[in-house]
């Protein structure tokens, strides 16, 4: 048995009666994340936190998670609730940029327990299957600690060929993940999580692959026809092939028609819910 988040609680005299887990998992239309926001401003990111359209937190004190770009859960630190109530103007979430009229939000008053400080931003769990329970009980739910850090750093970047995302989350990539994928060209294979279909692209601009998956994540299609169409954003991209600084444009476009044809990729008509190459 690996040591649990309770123990932790328990060690600090807190009654996991009284806490609720609390993972932030989010995007928005920039690619803000919850992470990114912490990250580059705490205080947007307790502002964000204690904005919700409902009566969620209902113990006196919450457990704050962000998911990280390489999806670990992170624990950030313990908040005590001392309040809540409508908004009385109107107000804007910090990463989905939607703006919201007097009256239709709740916004908690946080401040933060430092019974847990030396594990912030640290401490890492193990969530469990039930993502989409956002909000959960520690009582109920006594997580795993998967690792503590002696301080937090980004994980390293894999392997050019072992790299696999979501394109939603390309956006708030570790600054070092960017930077690697900036620097390389080569072609990439999109595939959608709904059905499987497959998409084989080449990423040949200044900016590399990330340049190329970023406009993926603003758009969803990035100008391809068939990707318009499904009007969606939930992909998962990996490479497929590195090309040499020394090879131009003309040649890593005959490497995405090499690809094209080995995955069999291209669409034989609109809507093919296998091949959504076009060309």
């Amino acid at each position: 048995m690996g040591l649990k988040f309770n123990t932790l609680l328990g060690e600090c005299e807190i009654d996991p009666k009284d806490v609720q887990l609390v993972r932030h998992k989010d995007s928005g239309p920039t690619g803000i994340t919850p992470f990114s926001l912490l990250r580059d401003n705490p205080a947007q990111f307790e502002a964000y936190q204690g904005l919700q359209g409902r009566q969620v937190f209902h113990r006196s004190i919450i457990a704050s998670f962000v998911v990280t770009p390489s999806a670990e859960t992170l624990f950030v630190n313990l908040y005590r609730i001392s309040g809540a109530a409508r908004n009385i103007s109107s107000v804007t979430c910090p990463v989905n940029m939607t703006q919201f009229e007097a009256g239709k939000m709740w916004i908690y008053e946080l401040a933060i327990d430092k019974r847990l400080n030396d594990f912030s931003q640290r401490l890492i769990i193990d969530w469990g299957e039930g993502y989409r329970s956002w909000v959960q009980r520690a009582v109920r739910k006594n997580k795993e600690i998967v690792e503590i850090r002696r301080h937090f750093e980004e994980p390293k970047f894999p392997q050019y060929l072992a790299f696999r995302g979501n394109i939603e989350d390309i956006p708030s990539l570790y600054p070092t993940w960017r930077s690697a994928l900036a620097a390389a060209k080569g072609i990439y294979l999109l595939v959608c999580n709904k059905t499987g279909a497959q998409y084989v692209g080449s990423a040949t601009g200044e900016k590399g692959f990330f340049g190329r998956w970023f406009a993926y994540s603003v758009d969803g299609h990035g100008g391809n026809v068939l990707l318009r169409a499904r009007d969606h954003k939930d992909y998962t991209v990996s490479i497929l092939e590195i090309s040499g600084s020394a090879a131009d444009r003309r040649e890593i476009l005959a490497r995405e028609t090499f690809w094209k044809e080995k995955l069999g990729s291209r669409a034989l008509r609109l809507g093919d819910e296998y091949g959504l190459n076009a060309n």
